[in-house]
């Protein structure tokens, strides 16, 4: 269900993600296209079609599972870990501060693994446009 829910999310908000990933990859100069979201978003959908606004949504998606399935299974590992080694009977005892860390930690394992995803979502989110070829060959000024 949070996996369901985290995907519905992200759908809703994935085009101005697309339009944040194409504002920040741009350049000021020759190659500049956009002056603002709304712009963008604009430009996008007349030169791309609607469709465009969900280039590397399948990444994302895909991307989800690992991170929220690692996520939960290293946090409830390390809680029960950090327990025993605490001498508590279980996690739901720990500290505040010994849970955040916990956290802290299985939050930083499933980004590391989930990280490719993201890379391969941005990708997708510049391709197709006009500055992007430049800016990869670093030919934009």
């Amino acid at each position: 269900a949070g996996a369901g829910a985290g995907i519905f999310a992200m759908s809703a908000t994935y085009p101005l993600d697309m339009v944040r990933g194409r504002l920040t990859t741009q350049v000021d100069g020759k190659y500049k296209q956009y002056t603002s979201m709304s712009h963008a978003a604009r430009v996008i959908i007349k030169e791309e079609g609607a469709r465009a606004l969900y280039k590397g949504w399948l990444p994302s998606v895909i991307g989800v599972v690992p991170y929220v399935g690692l996520n939960f299974a290293v946090y409830g590992t390390l809680k029960d870990v950090v327990a025993e080694y605490q001498g508590l009977k279980s996690g739901k005892e720990l500290s505040v501060p010994l849970g955040l860390a916990c956290g802290g930690v299985a939050g930083a394992i499933g980004q590391t693994v989930a990280y490719p995803f993201d890379v391969c979502r941005r990708k997708l989110q510049v391709a197709g446009w006009a500055g992007a070829k430049a800016l990869a060959e670093g030919e934009a000024k």
